[in-house]
């Protein structure tokens, strides 16, 4: 084993722990959202997740059709930051 090849696992493993974290911090706000009765309440238009959402993603924030308008949005706050080379 190189120092790359370790170099490489060593970055994955925390872009993996990173992940695991702000998904443990998601079920947290998920559990908290049941305590305030608003589990289960599309974050951008107030209406109900459905329920073969919430059983794939029991933590998800967003409704199916809410969901695409976001990762646009945030693509469009990235490209700010991050300009794509033409």
């Amino acid at each position: 084993m190189d120092y790359a090849e370790i170099s490489t696992d060593s970055h994955n493993l925390r872009l993996l722990r990173e992940k695991q974290l702000q998904e443990l911090t998601e079920i947290d706000i998920a559990l908290k959202k049941i305590e305030d009765k608003t589990y289960g309440i599309c974050e951008m238009c107030d209406e109900q997740i459905g329920i073969k959402r919430l059983k794939i993603k029991p933590h998800a924030k967003f409704c199916i059709h809410c969901r695409p308008l976001y990762e646009k949005s945030i693509k469009k706050e990235l490209s700010v930051f991050f300009p794509q080379k033409k």
